[in-house]
């Protein structure tokens, strides 16, 4: 069995923790096919639900979005990365609530 390894020339690429890669230097955004308009709405209907109920898992998130809970979860990592929400909890009770 061969293995052949090509070198890949990112010079004029950046590449992000998760793999995704850029030309212009952004990390691209997998979250909405027409650009920002969803994402600003899944953002301002999770925020709205978090002032109001004080916190949020991804599964409800993704009930309140209509996606599925791993979409709903890097929308609240996003917010979390902005300091906007604060993640508590392990992995399967993690729940979300505005930082202060």
């Amino acid at each position: 069995m061969f293995k052949t390894i090509i070198p890949l020339d990112l010079s004029d690429s950046e590449v992000s923790d998760n793999g995704n890669v850029s030309d212009n230097g952004n990390v691209s955004d997998k979250m909405s096919d027409n650009g920002n308009v969803s994402d600003k709405n899944y953002r301002e209907t999770l925020l709205a639900y978090i002032t109001e109920n004080g916190e949020v898992s991804a599964t409800k998130a993704a009930e309140l979005i209509g996606r599925n809970p791993k979409t709903a979860r890097r929308v609240l990592l996003q917010l979390a990365a902005e300091d906007v929400v604060v993640a508590s909890g392990g992995n399967r009770n993690r729940k979300y609530r505005a930082a202060e």
